[in-house]
């Protein structure tokens, strides 16, 4: 069940990073409300505004999440330099992982296609001074 890949969309501006983890024990459906919750306050900080576009897909169950990350490409993106891009290609997968990893925190994962140590990326927004 566990996926984490790189889609290509209809728009050619645009890709999704597909993801999907397995809760550790089957949520209730205030539990799955819960998860919710901290999904709607990842997207409301800073980390969020400033590394993704948003949502193309987003699905949760009591035995998983299941998210399409929606990326501008460098074409949208002409008002960054080279190096701040290569920042960002950099940044995004470790939102993903710093995403997840607040999730986790909550409702542990017991499926998931990440790195051991994405749980270290809990502290993206205080590295990134956000």
């Amino acid at each position: 069940m566990a996926r984490y890949e790189t889609q290509d969309t209809d728009n050619p501006d645009y890709y999704d990073s597909v993801v999907e983890v397995g809760f550790a024990q089957r949520l209730t459906a205030p539990q799955v409300a819960v998860v919710l919750q901290h999904v709607a306050a990842i997207l409301a900080g800073k980390a969020a505004t400033r590394i993704f576009e948003g949502f193309a897909y987003c699905q949760i169950t009591e035995a998983q999440l299941h998210i399409h990350f929606r990326f501008a490409r460098a074409s949208l993106l002409p008002h960054l330099s080279s190096a701040d891009l290569e920042n960002l290609s950099r940044l995004r997968p470790q939102f993903i992982f710093y995403f997840f990893a607040v999730i986790d925190t909550v409702f542990p994962l017991a499926d998931i296609p990440f790195p051991a140590d994405f749980r270290e990326f809990i502290i993206l927004p205080d590295h990134l001074d956000m």
